[in-house]
C-alpha cells in the first residue's frame, strides 16, 4: 500500500490543532477573549473606538476579562457616553483582586472622576402615576424610587398622565449635583355629554346650540333693559317739548319779534326762535327712540316664554300719533 507524505507545515498546523483539541474549553475562551482583546487595542489605537468598543465587549462577554470591561469604560468615555462609561468603569474597578484592575487602579480612578464630571442627579416630584421621559429616555413612572443619574447640560423634561394635560419643561442638570424638579400636571376638563345623569331631565338645546331657557332669559332681559331706556328717551322727549314750549311762548310774548316765518329776527328773536327749533328736534328724537325700544321691547317680552313654562301666546300690537300735537300711542292686544 503507498502512502502519501506530508509537508512540515501542514504537520505543523496538524499538531497546532491537535493541542487546540486537548486544551479545555475555558482555555480556549481564554485564548479567543485574549485575541479579541488584542484586536480592540489595536483598533482604539487607530481612534476606531465603536469598532473597539465593540471587540471589547466582545472579549468581556466570552471571557470575563475585567481589564475588558475597564477599556468598554474608556471606549465610551471617547465617545461621550458618560452614562454607560461610568457603569462599565465601577463595575470592572469592583474585581478588586484582580492583577490588571489592581496594577492599573490610579489611573482608572482618574479616568473615573473625569467620567463623573459630566454627570449628575435628578429628582422629579409630582403627580403618581405620571411617565416621565428626559431628552426622549424613559425615567420611569412618578414617583421615582430615587434620583437618577444624568447627564449634565440642558435637558428636556416631560410627564404626561391619562386625564392631565402633558407638560414639558427643560431643566439644567450641573456636574456633582442634585437638581430637583417639580411638576405641576393640569388635569383635563371633562368632555360633555350628550345623556343625562339618571334622575335628571336632558335640556332640549335651542337651534343655535345654547339651551332654550337660556336664550328666553336673556330675550327677556334686554326687553327689561329696552322698557327702562324707552321710559327715559320718553322722559326726555316730554321735557324737550316743554323746554320749546316755554321758549315759544316767550317767542310770542316778545311784540319786537316778527314771527317763525320772517326773514331777518330782531334783537333777541333770534336767539329764542333757535331755542324752540333746538328743544323741538330734541322732544322730536326722544319720543322717536322712546316709542321704537318701547315696541321692540313689548315684542321680546311677548314672543319669549315665561321662565316657568312654554307660552303659546301671540299679541298684536299697533301705534298710532297720541293725543296733542306731539306723542305716540300704541296699543297691544294679547
Amino acid at each position: 500500500m503507498r502512502t502519501t507524505a506530508r509537508s512540515p507545515l501542514s504537520l505543523a498546523a496538524a499538531a497546532a490543532f491537535a493541542v487546540l483539541l486537548l486544551l479545555p474549553t475555558g482555555a480556549l475562551a481564554q485564548v479567543s477573549s485574549d485575541a479579541l482583546y488584542d484586536e480592540a487595542i489595536v483598533l482604539s489605537d487607530q481612534g476606531r473606538h465603536d469598532a473597539a468598543y465593540a471587540k471589547f465587549k466582545d472579549a468581556w462577554e466570552q471571557g470575563k476579562l475585567p481589564r475588558a470591561r475597564a477599556q468598554m469604560a474608556l471606549e465610551q468615555a471617547e465617545l461621550g457616553r458618560w452614562l454607560n462609561a461610568e457603569g462599565d468603569l465601577l463595575a470592572a474597578l469592583a474585581f478588586e483582586g484582580d492583577a490588571w484592575i489592581t496594577s492599573h487602579k490610579a489611573a482608572l480612578l482618574e479616568n473615573l472622576q473625569k467620567i463623573q464630571s459630566h454627570l449628575g442627579w435628578l429628582e422629579v416630584k409630582g403627580e403618581p402615576g405620571a411617565a416621565i421621559v428626559l431628552n426622549g429616555q424613559p425615567l420611569g413612572v412618578l414617583p421615582l424610587a430615587k434620583p437618577a443619574r444624568v447627564e449634565v447640560g440642558e435637558l428636556t423634561l416631560e410627564a404626561s398622565k391619562d386625564g392631565y394635560y402633558p407638560l414639558s419643561k427643560p431643566v439644567k442638570i450641573q456636574a456633582g449635583v442634585t437638581s430637583t424638579v417639580a411638576l405641576d400636571l393640569a388635569k383635563r376638563a371633562p368632555l360633555p355629554t350628550t345623556e343625562g345623569r339618571a334622575g335628571e331631565a336632558t335640556r332640549t338645546p335651542s337651534p343655535s346650540g345654547r339651551p332654550a331657557d337660556v336664550d328666553d332669559s336673556t330675550r327677556r332681559s334686554v326687553a327689561y333693559v329696552g322698557l327702562g331706556v324707552a321710559v327715559v328717551a320718553t322722559g326726555f322727549g316730554t321735557l324737550a317739548l316743554l323746554e320749546r314750549n316755554s321758549a315759544a311762548n316767550g317767542y310770542n310774548a316778545d311784540a319786537s319779534c316778527p314771527g317763525e316765518g320772517a326773514p331777518a329776527q330782531p334783537g333777541g328773536c333770534g336767539d329764542r326762535l333757535s331755542s324752540v327749533r333746538s328743544w323741538r328736534t330734541a322732544s322730536i328724537v326722544g319720543f322717536g327712540v322712546g316709542g321704537a325700544l318701547g315696541i321692540g321691547s313689548i315684542v321680546l317680552l311677548v314672543t319669549a316664554p315665561s321662565a316657568s313654562a312654554p307660552s303659546a301666546t301671540s299679541a298684536t300690537w299697533a301705534c298710532g300719533g297720541g293725543p296733542g300735537d306731539v306723542g305716540v300711542a300704541c296699543r297691544v292686544a294679547f
